[in-house]
């Protein structure tokens, strides 16, 4: 049931014409007894005795009229009260999204090697092994000066041979 069978089928009931009810509720007649005809069909049976270009309620649409006159009547009522809300609340701006841009790792290699070992880190964690850093005893001679050189002992409690493996493959 919608809102506009609901005041299409009120019009009909106050102006007892198909053309009249139309006319009322801004749309054409063939619209208007369309939408009748829908509401209708999910009621179950005829509302309206059509008898030429007068149409008087059913015993179907007397037992409803005062129920979808309680639906109209609800609807004006919320929109009262949303509008009595919205003029005493402060004014909020609204919210403005912006679309995300869809991320392309080729697109920039420094990202790619983030993302990488971000997901690397994130396995490693859930697969239950810990990472430690180890200082090497001395320099090495062949680096270059600011490169960080490092050395990583995994150590893990899992045996990594009972776990699935999975491929992790960038999707485009």
């Amino acid at each position: 049931m919608q809102m506009q069978q609901v005041q299409y089928f009120l019009a009909l009931c106050q102006e007892c014409n198909f053309t009249r009810a139309a006319r009322r509720c801004a749309v054409t007649q063939p619209t208007l007894t369309v939408a009748i005809r829908q509401l209708e069909a999910e009621l179950g049976g005829s509302l309206f005795k059509r008898e030429g270009r007068i149409s008087t309620l059913s015993g179907l649409g007397v037992a409803v009229q005062p129920h979808l006159g309680a639906i109209d009547a609800a609807a004006d009522e919320a929109k009262r009260a949303a509008a009595a809300f919205l003029a005493a609340s402060p004014a909020v701006p609204p919210l403005r999204l912006e679309p995300v841009p869809r991320f392309k790792p080729e697109e920039n290699a420094m990202r790619k090697a983030v993302l990488s070992a971000a997901i690397a880190v994130t396995v490693l964690l859930v697969a239950g092994i810990a990472i430690h850093t180890l200082q090497p005893a001395t320099a090495s001679s062949s680096s270059k000066a600011g490169d960080i050189v490092g050395i990583y002992k995994l150590e893990s409690t899992i045996d990594l041979k009972a776990l699935p493996r999975q491929e992790l493959n960038y999707v485009d």
